[in-house]
């Protein structure tokens, strides 16, 4: 009897401890839900900036560098070809500087990343919010290409530039400022 009651106690502090440790590292909710306004994608920050790099500096780039970005436009995961059915954000965002981004909550972006830095500038170049990211939650519809994490600003109104560095096995894969 003594045997059975210690592994019933035993039981019940692994199953406490394996569901306080899913609360620790940071699981969303599984109800989470996308409007045009709550969410960022990465990609989309970095096709942007990609485009833009393209139309302002093409003419001027070296072969190598025009194809370096064409490239790297052709690597972003379609969320679409993913079969996600997200709201997309309201045009002309993710440009910030005429994104409102006072109800954004979440920051999707490429499964390979683990940790990212993103970061909300003002005009005067300050910093008004964003900071460091490493835990991300897959998100199951995707296919194991796209994971979650939370991502709130301070200052929703005065966004003029998001800076984003991305890093996968502790070395930097991409930065970029977008304006």
């Amino acid at each position: 009897m003594q045997r059975l009651i210690t592994k019933i106690v035993g039981l019940l502090f692994l199953t406490t401890l394996t569901s306080c440790l899913t609360d620790y590292q940071g699981q969303i909710p599984d109800e989470t839900e996308f409007t045009a306004t709550n969410y960022v994608y990465e990609g989309d920050l970095y096709k942007y900036y990609l485009e833009e790099q393209i139309e302002q500096n093409g003419n001027n780039a070296s072969d190598n560098q025009l194809n370096f970005w064409k490239k790297e436009l052709s690597n972003i995961i379609d969320l679409e070809q993913l079969g996600l059915d997200l709201i997309p954000p309201i045009p002309p965002c993710p440009r910030p500087r005429d994104c409102g981004y006072e109800a954004l909550e979440y920051l999707l972006i490429d499964s390979n990343a683990d940790r990212v830095e993103v970061l909300f500038h003002d005009q005067n170049n300050k910093t008004i919010g964003g900071g460091a990211i490493d835990e991300f939650t897959p998100m199951p519809e995707a296919k194991g290409f796209i994971s979650l994490a939370n991502l709130k600003i301070e200052n929703y109104t005065d966004v003029y530039s998001i800076e984003v560095n991305v890093f996968a096995n502790n070395k930097i894969i991409r930065s970029y400022l977008v304006e």
